[in-house]
């Protein structure tokens, strides 16, 4: 019998513990079969054979190779072992038990489940196992316990070494299925990266991120690199499941959003609550732990087993903290992942219904960026609500078994806390509305400002508009600043229980026993104390600081709720596969506000096909109007298949309106609409142009192949080949945002080029023609609508709105529409003109014949295709790799250094505050032992002074920070980074997207304003306590002093690789955003064609693409910070271990309160070197923003002129101009003005012609000092140009661009931007230009988004501001462009009165206008070919009067 043999009895018993034998060291036999060998085995068998039923009818994934068969071969000599065990139990020996059998049967047949299973998982699953993995594991845990006991009690050595070759075997098959087995994947899976392939101990410990970390190490990550996203994970996935649930859900109700929420990612969220409650079970066993340690040290008794214990048991409660917590927050960061990508899915869907006559457009950009961020960050505390209340409970009730009644004192601090916490939340949600607000009025006011920017240039506005959205930063900061200060109060509160906590509950404790005269404070009684308080005040500062920030997100999650609730374009087209349906409009009451919906019909009949007579558009006695205003009346129309119908009419008569209307995005608020076809080619008066080249342009957003061959076609009809030969890149010439970097005539074409390309049946143009030259208007008519254009050639419906009436003979149908909304006339050309009315009115004379037909047949590769080289910014990518703490410096540097000396002083004060009293209470508790009660008034006296110094050190640093601080520089660095932003020359934004800068303005100083901030805090404190609390734990262990470097180089050897991965990941995260943000911008701006065209499924699509994209950083760097607190929880566990194992070795040497001491220090700075690191690696990644603005400030270019010779703020030249053979060039590439010199005398008035992209635009944009001329010299009043400051320049001369511009703010501000003209002039100019009756209603300091002006009226708007100027120089750029006769006679009469003294440089195409100027000149392909009287020109063979004869 061995000596280690308990009895029958007590092995057969429960136990679980034995008791007087095998050092009282073990379980008992029946507990070890029953619960570490019965229970896992009978789970493990129920979850093979579902996962077996799972995968027995998928289709294979891998190949077998060494690895299949190296599982078969272990798992059959494992079965085999078990086989020989169970024998073994049957056999009565003196060792066997009433659960022997049942044991080693549930074993063997657990090995036969492993041995069916392996090959399954292996063969059909593209993951290693995880239920192998996680029952191999845990059971081999538990065979080391079971077989350590076999060899106490037993003596025959086949069993037992039968036993450990179990143990053993196990252990290798634990090996093979953790083994990734990509490299066996099948072709059609070996794409996927390292996350979809890995298994859950890979998983759980982070393997998968080493070869990241590699590659971050070794050279410059891009998006490529990154590993792709999981299936659960794709944008489209996740929008489609959380569409489904919200089309089930009343949408109406309080918080439907967040319940929809909920319940899509239900198993997703529920996923993470296992392991928080592994953690609190793992944390909530080390104060017992410490007071075990304690008492063992303090106590005479010494035993080998229990020495054993202690380390295994310290080391098996760290390091199950550790674990537990990567596996959670891994859990809790996917979860977040899919929230963000279901919400801005849904924000980008129902951007693309959005009524074009609603006033939240700029809404759905501060969505997806702002609110959707906060939504993400409150989701971090979302579990922890529930777990913190949780832990506080149970510290609670732990401080009830310590210290008795006394443990009340922390759970009222924290109720107190807790009030105080929820009355300053009921304020967030309506102070961050208001900030939220104005983050909303100046992210719009600055998308404004940067689509305007040429024209705001050209107007020399760009000082006035930085001081506006500067003043507008000042507001939003004003306003924020209340958030702020709930933000320093919230803090204050949270860390109140860690500051003063442990004081007063000693004190109330000391108190309570000295009144009873019951005991002390003993040693090992107060640090258990004080680690349970330490343990509780990380989730009561976690709660209490989290409960604002989850309000905040609610509030977010109530906006984006009230943005998919608000009605969108009812008549908006939805995608089908039908080539052809009809849409039917049908009449409804004469409501306003209830928009007629559109009713699908599938298909059209087979006689409509060859019956060209039917009408393609049937609109029968329908008032149309935006919202509540009604602007056409009664009106009725058809337009048949296969014809041109043309409508004309004064400008703001409703012309584009009407065309709305067929589109579906106008209101009906009477009659009926009858549309053919769903998908309609459209070309918007204000052509919508994206960010890209001009063959994507073109192309547009369409699924079918590219057709190069009807692309060349296309390209010839529109006139667009003699362009793209004087461009260096052809057609892949980046046309920048909005069009910037080519003329107003070139987008007009390029749209025009779309609308062909697309080759729908039925094609509505808006006044494509008003851009064009002359002799290029003629051309693309004929070539378009003519006779023989395209159109007709391919038996294409087409509807033109268009004020070139000279066309209107070649029109099928003419539709007269009067200045009151009514349709006058309708009929052909040769019906109208017979009869009095508009047309004939017109006096157009009808040319004999056809216009010239030409052959559109191109052949392949006439057009030049250049592809454009990548770029890459060496140093840029380098900092981006290796960092720069330079950043720190120049931050601060706005701040002030002596509030950062404060903010410094004060943290060094609270951190002394937070770590001294452990050794205090040490001091007292020693004291206490030795002279009970003695002493009392002192250590309780300098234990509250410490506590409430603490707190107001805490105070100061917030207040400094976030309220002094942080402003400070964010004012200063928003301020910088506008300046560069428009002081930035044109060719700079000509080649920027306007998304990238606007990410600037929303990400980037969103992240300045609090991300930096909060996290910069959150690192200064825990840095400052890890450094206290690491010098105490070396004081009071002193053998841990030894290995204290070693520690320290591990974290540095740790965070510098870290590091060079998580920079660069934030810096993609912020990168990939850009074009999501983009997409976002050009949606808005284009919705109306978005929607004609039927592209809204493929825009749906590419925001998808573009939002996984954006995923894959964003959720990596998540990833690698968990990876972070791991491998840091891990080491704090050595460290834990090494202060056990030397106090146990070293006890006579040491004492239980130092030791107490120490683990405490270790405890509590395991918590703060985590937040250290992770907050710090936060603060370095989203201080990339600052690096961001910082570079923005350094590498972008300004126009500025700091050397300039004169200040001329009040220069006001008389208008003589000199342009003496300048040359200039938007690249080193090619000139686009060639040696022009010409002379204009003051108060001349000269004409610039010439055909689209000739070069008059950029001849202006040489006078306004905008493009830098590369040769030459320009003089106003003998005066060089180029020694004045381009903004006195510009403000010489009064602009009205080419593209009208409204800014965001009043119809006063934009009427007079400077504020220095009397009401009653600006009544007076716009009386004179007939506007007052529309804007009066209105009022002038109302919003001039409030105005609905057509382009022909927007251009009048901009003649009355030119008439409110005191500059003595007009320039026109194309003025009068989208204008009627009647109109076009005002403007002009107009130009000519108001303008009388000035110098008048006018851009024109309509010639009859500029007959009485003094001289004309004429540019062709950047060259100056003719300058003279229009009089002289006109009698000579000139291009001038060729242009006039066409």
């Amino acid at each position: 019998m061995s000596h280690d043999w308990c009895g029958t009895d007590i092995e057969n018993s429960f136990g679980p513990v034995v008791r007087g034998c095998r050092g009282n060291f073990d379980f008992t036999l029946f507990f070890e079969h029953l619960v570490l060998s019965i229970i896992p085995s009978a789970i493990f068998l129920v979850l093979a054979v579902w996962r077996g039923y799972r995968l027995f009818g998928s289709s294979p994934k891998a190949r077998a190779g060494w690895l299949l068969r190296s599982k078969i071969i272990f798992a059959t000599i494992f079965a085999a072992i078990h086989v020989y065990l169970l024998i073994q139990s049957t056999s009565p020996t003196l060792f066997h038990i009433r659960s022997s059998i049942p044991a080693a049967a549930l074993s063997l047949l657990g090995a036969s489940g492993i041995l069916v299973l392996s090959p399954l998982e292996h063969v059909r699953s593209l993951r290693p196992s995880t239920v192998l993995q996680i029952y191999l594991l845990l059971t081999l845990l538990f065979d080391t316990v079971v077989c350590r006991t076999i060899w106490l009690i037993t003596g025959e050595a086949t069993t037992t070494w039968a036993f450990t070759l179990s143990a053993v075997l196990k252990l290798v098959l634990l090996f093979l299925e953790i083994v990734e087995k990509r490299h066996l994947l099948v072709p059609e899976y070996r794409h996927l990266k390292s996350e979809m392939t890995c298994g859950f101990v890979s998983m759980s410990v982070f393997w998968w991120l080493n070869s990241l970390f590699i590659e971050g190490y070794k050279k410059v990550l891009v998006l490529a690199d990154l590993n792709g996203l999981e299936e659960a994970h794709r944008a489209e996935v996740l929008e489609r499941n959380i569409e489904t649930d919200w089309a089930k859900i009343a949408r109406e109700k309080p918080h439907a959003l967040l319940r929809t929420l909920a319940w899509t990612l239900r198993w997703s969220l529920s996923a993470s609550i296992f392991p928080r409650l592994c953690i609190i079970g793992f944390k909530f066993s080390q104060p017992f732990l410490i007071r075990t340690l304690i008492d063992y040290l303090e106590s005479p008794m010494r035993r080998k087993n229990t020495e054993y214990g202690l380390v295994g048991a310290f080391a098996l409660a760290y390091s199950g903290v550790a674990l537990s917590n990567g596996f959670y927050w891994y859990k809790v960061y996917r979860t977040i992942a899919m929230v963000r990508g279901s919400l801005i899915s849904m924000i980008y869907s129902n951007t693309l219904k959005l009524a074009l006559a609603s006033p939240n457009k700029s809404v759905p950009s501060v969505l997806m960026s702002t609110d959707v961020e906060r939504i993400c960050i409150c989701m971090v505390n979302l579990h922890e609500l529930w777990a913190n209340l949780l832990e506080v409970g149970i510290a609670i009730y732990i401080l009830q078994t310590q210290i008795g009644i006394a443990c009340v004192t922390p759970g009222l601090l924290a109720l107190g806390c807790g009030f105080g916490t929820f009355f300053l939340t009921s304020q967030v949600g309506k102070r961050q509305r208001a900030w939220l607000k104005a983050v909303q009025k100046r992210l719009k006011a600055t998308e404004s400002t940067l689509a305007s920017l040429k024209g705001i240039k050209m107007m020399g506005l760009t000082e006035t508009l930085v001081k506006v959205i500067q003043n507008l930063r000042i507001e939003e900061l004003s306003l924020a600043m209340k958030y702020r200060k709930l933000q320093v109060t919230s803090i204050v509160i949270s860390l109140v229980i860690n500051v003063t906590g442990p004081a007063l509950t000693f004190i109330t404790y000391t108190i309570i026993s000295a009144a009873r005269g019951n005991g002390t404070l003993l040693t090992s009684q107060a640090f258990t104390s004080i680690t349970v308080l330490a343990l509780v005040g990380t989730p009561l500062i976690t709660l209490i600081q989290a409960l604002p920030t989850i309000m905040s997100a609610v509030g977010s999650m109530t906006r984006i709720q009230e943005f998919l609730n608000q009605p969108g374009c009812k008549n908006a087209r939805l995608v089908d596969v039908s080539p052809s349906r009809k849409v039917s409009l049908v009449e409804t009451e004469d409501n306003a506000k209830n928009v007629i919906p559109m009713t699908n019909l599938i298909g059209r009949q087979v006689d409509d096909l060859n019956d060209n007579l039917k009408p393609v558009v049937t609109l029968l006695n329908a008032d149309i109007g935006w919202e509540t205003s009604k602007i056409l009346h009664n009106i009725s129309l058809r337009v048949k298949r296969d014809t041109l119908t043309m409508i004309v009419g004064p400008i703001g008569c409703g012309k584009s309106t009407l065309l709305k209307t067929v589109l579906g995005e106008a209101g009906i608020f009477t009659g009926s609409l009858d549309v053919t076809f769903k998908e309609i080619a459209f070309c918007d008066q204000s052509p919508w142009v994206t960010y890209g080249t001009i063959r994507e342009n073109i192309v547009g957003v369409t699924n079918f192949p590219f057709d190069e061959g009807w692309y060349n076609a296309v390209l010839h009809t529109c006139a667009l080949g003699q362009d793209l030969e004087q461009l260096p890149q052809g057609d892949q010439t980046i046309v920048g945002s909005r069009g910037i970097a080519i003329s107003g005539g070139q987008r007009q074409r390029i749209s025009l080029a779309r609308a062909l390309y697309s080759r729908k049946e039925l094609a509505i143009f808006d006044d494509v023609l008003s851009g064009l030259d002359t002799s290029t208007e003629d051309r693309v008519f004929s070539r378009v609508f003519g006779p023989d254009g395209l159109l007709r050639k391919h038996g294409v419906t087409a509807i033109l709105v268009t004020h070139r009436v000279r066309h209107l003979p070649h029109a099928s149908q003419i539709i007269v529409i009067d200045a009151s909304g009514n349709i006058t006339q309708q009929g052909n050309f040769q019906r109208l003109n017979e009869i009095d009315g508009y047309i004939r009115d017109l006096t157009i004379k009808v040319e004999s014949g056809s216009t010239t037909s030409e052959d559109i047949r191109i052949s392949r590769g006439q057009v030049q295709h250049v592809t454009m080289s990548s770029v890459r910014d060496g140093p840029a990518d380098i900092a981006r790799k290796s960092g720069d703490f330079s950043l720190y410096k120049y931050y601060f540097g706005f701040a002030g250094i002596d509030n950062v000396i404060i903010a410094s002083s004060s943290l060094l004060v609270y951190s002394f505050c937070l770590v001294f009293p452990t050794i205090w209470l040490y001091w007292w508790s020693a004291a206490n032992e030795e002279r009970p009660g003695q002493e009392i008034g002192k250590y309780l006296g300098v234990y509250a002074l410490l506590g409430v110094l603490g707190l107001l050190a805490l105070l100061l640093f917030c207040w400094k920070m976030i309220i002094i601080i942080a402003p400070n520089s964010g004012r200063k660095l928003h301020e910088l980074l506008l300046r560069r932003a428009l002081w930035a020359p044109l060719t700079f934004h000509m080649k920027t997207d306007i998304g990238t800068i606007l990410n600037r303005f929303s990400q980037d100083i969103q992240l300045i304003d609090f991300e930096v901030t909060t996290s910069g805090m959150s690192a200064a404190e825990a840095f400052s306590t890890t450094i206290a609390r690491l010098i105490m734990v070396c004081i009071t262990a002193k053998y841990v002093t030894a290995v204290m470097p070693f520690t320290l180089a591990v974290v540095y050897i740790i965070q510098k690789g870290y590091l060079r991965t998580s920079r660069q990941l934030r810096h993609l995260d912020l990168e990939a955003k850009a074009p999501v943000y983009s997409l976002f911008v050009e949606t808005l701006n284009g919705l109306a064609t978005i929607r004609s065209f039927g592209w809204q499924e493929n825009l749906r699509k590419r925001n998808q693409i573009l939002l996984d994209a954006a995923q894959k950083p964003f959720y990596l760097l998540y990833c690698i910070q968990r990876w972070l607190q791991l491998v840091l929880d891990m080491l704090l566990t050595v460290l834990s271990i090494l202060v056990v194992v030397f106090a146990l070795k070293f006890r006579s040497e040491t004492s239980g309160g130092s030791t107490g001491v120490a683990l405490v220090n270790v405890l509590t700075c395991g918590q703060h070197l985590v937040l250290f690191v992770q907050r710090w690696t936060l603060l370095e990644t989203s201080i990339g923003a600052v690096s961001r603005v910082r570079a923005f400030s350094l590498q972008t270019p300004l126009e500025t002129r700091q050397d300039s010779a004169l200040e001329l703020s009040t220069w006001r030249p008389k208008g003589s101009i000199e342009i003496d053979n300048i040359s200039c060039s938007y690249s080193a590439d090619s000139l686009v003005l060639q040696n022009i010199s010409l002379s204009i005398p003051q108060g001349s008035k000269i004409a610039i012609c010439g055909r689209t992209g000739s070069g008059k635009s950029s001849f202006i944009l040489c006078l306004l000092q905008i493009l830098d001329l590369s040769s030459g010299k320009i003089s106003i009043d003998g005066l060089d140009v180029a020694t004045l400051p381009r903004e006195s320049v510009r403000s010489a001369f009064v602009t009205v661009p080419q593209d009208c511009m409204l800014l965001d703010g009043s119809i006063r501000f934009n009427l007079d931007p400077q504020g220095c003209v009397k009401e009653t002039k600006v009544e007076e100019a716009l009386r004179k230009v007939q506007l007052w009756d529309i804007i009066s209603n209105a009022g002038l300091d109302k919003s001039v988004d409030s105005l609905h002006l057509s382009h022909g009226q927007l251009q009048l708007f901009s003649l009355a501001r030119a008439m409110l100027s005191s500059a003595n120089i007009l320039i026109l750029d194309e003025a009068v462009s989208s204008v009627d006769r009647e109109t076009n006679i005002l403007m002009q009469s107009l130009i000519r009165n108001e303008f009388l003294e000035h110098t008048v440089i006018c851009v024109e195409h309509h010639l009859q206008n500029i007959m009485d100027y003094d001289k004309v000149a004429v540019f062709d392909a950047g060259a100056l070919i003719e300058f003279g009287s229009p009089a002289v020109l006109l009698k000579e063979q000139s291009m001038f009067s060729k242009m006039v004869i066409s």
